[in-house]
């Protein structure tokens, strides 16, 4: 690819300069400084403008930049023709700067420092430019999708999760920690372990090693993911408040070289946003198996509304229904009605029919436009479970009209 080509061209470069630069023959000086000006490679851009940060940028600023940039030019999230040439060159910057010996070759001697291995900082040596080409600096695609698993964990993009909607997408809201608990089991020839854990517990995340897991570019041929589809119950609390789930994945990782097949675990975290609704999926692109001679997986959560005792949803609307005696209904009365938070509402009634019905605005679930839908209120009339006395059915029939 395009950024290890520079790099190793650079690197070859670098080698025939020094011993042409250092051959005892006067002609050959000329004729190296004509041959080195004449062949040497376009000028690679300078590290920090590729992380576009400040040359004093600390620890955590690099880490910032480096999570922004890698996020955008992941070449399993962008399709641009040339975003695999910049991760790899984004990975490879943050490899030299987020070093402390590499960075400090760096800065004192730039790209062609590394290249040519510059003696490390505190050493004694001359002023000028060091001639050890011996310890050049390399970076290929393994090497960034390593940097990359350490800071997202899984495999290509795993720690990304894009959420998408049958029926409408998505839309924002403060997310709270769901009181749910689900699991699964089977999953990937592993287990999937769904239940809600609290957001403050301490879960490590999760980094594949070197020696299992992804190959090296060439070992694998890339093709179309298979998506590993997964319901996610959520109730009709967190989906009306907003969640956040952490949940426990395992998945098999082949080696390229063995053919071992390793088992490991993977957290990954929904963020549910208020107002989701039922089908709204959840994906991690290359969150699933790995293994020799098969697409990889994504792994996608549909979220499913659990029923509900005392709300229907219909879209951004809700509906209950009421339970009313049969004397309340035609005397009149107050009932009590409950809403999604918990709470509940008066409603003073003086004459209930079987087909009365009442709205509450803005009682209903989050809509993408920051409002609310309607509550439905309708009535269960109860009549009475013992038949009325005879002496008492006159006097009813007096009082009720025939029609």
């Amino acid at each position: 690819d395009g950024a290890r080509n520079k790099l190793i061209t650079s690197t070859c470069f670098s080698h025939v300069r020094g011993h042409l630069l250092n051959a005892q023959t006067p002609s050959l000086h000329s004729t190296a400084f004509i041959y080195y000006i004449a062949i040497m490679p376009a000028q690679e851009r300078d590290y920090y403008d590729v992380l576009n940060v400040q040359r004093s940028a600390s620890d955590d600023e690099l880490k910032k930049a480096y999570r922004k940039l890698a996020m955008k030019y992941h070449p399993d999230r962008n399709s641009s023709p040339d975003a695999n040439e910049r991760f790899q060159e984004i990975s490879a910057a943050f490899a030299v700067l987020n070093d402390k010996e590499k960075r400090a070759i760096y800065d004192r001697y730039g790209h062609e420092g590394l290249q040519g291995g510059a003696p490390p900082p505190g050493s004694q040596s001359g002023g000028g430019m060091p001639n050890n080409a011996g310890a050049g600096f390399s970076f290929n695609q393994a090497q960034a999708e390593d940097i990359f698993r350490q800071f997202f964990g899984g495999g290509n993009g795993a720690g990304f999760a894009k959420a998408s909607s049958s029926g409408a997408s998505p839309f924002g809201g403060r997310a709270r920690r769901s009181q749910a608990s689900n699991s699964f089991g089977g999953l990937f020839g592993g287990g999937f372990d769904a239940s809600a854990m609290d957001s403050s517990e301490d879960i490590p995340q999760f980094a594949s090693g070197n020696a299992f897991g992804r190959m090296p570019a060439p070992a694998r041929q890339k093709r179309q993911p298979v998506v590993v589809e997964r319901d996610l119950p959520v109730s009709l609390e967190d989906l009306a408040n907003g969640f956040h789930k952490k949940l426990k994945v395992t998945k098999r990782l082949q080696d390229t070289q063995t053919g071992a097949i390793q088992t490991v675990s993977n957290v990954l975290e929904v963020t549910g946003k208020p107002g989701w609704k039922q089908g709204t999926k959840v994906t991690f692109p290359n969150a699933g198996d790995e293994l020799n001679g098969q697409p990889q997986q994504d792994v996608c959560f549909v979220i499913k509304e659990k029923p509900h005792r005392l709300f229907t949803r219909h879209g951004d609307d809700l509906e209950t229904r009421v339970s009313v005696p049969l004397a309340d209904a035609l005397c009149g009365t107050t009932v009590k009605v409950p809403l999604i938070d918990g709470s509940t509402q008066s409603l003073d009634l003086d004459y209930i029919r079987p087909d009365t019905f009442k709205l509450l605005a803005n009682q209903g679930m989050p809509t993408k436009t920051g409002g609310r839908g309607h509550l439905k209120v309708t009535f269960d009339i109860q009549f009475p479970r013992q038949p009325i006395p005879d002496a008492s059915k006159q006097n009813l029939r007096n009082l009720l009209p025939s029609q």
